[in-house]
């Protein structure tokens, strides 16, 4: 039983991990994306 919940854990933490790279990737996106914007906007 435990091998399994050590296992569990371990995807869990792969999970969170991917969810916090996904998260920082769209807040970079977002902010280039918004520089982009702005400088299209003085043409």
């Amino acid at each position: 039983m435990a091998s399994t919940q050590e296992a569990e854990d371990v995807t869990l933490s792969k999970r969170h991990t991917g969810k916090l790279i996904i998260t920082k990737t769209n807040k970079l996106s977002h902010y280039f994306f918004k520089i982009t914007q702005s400088n299209f906007t003085f043409y």
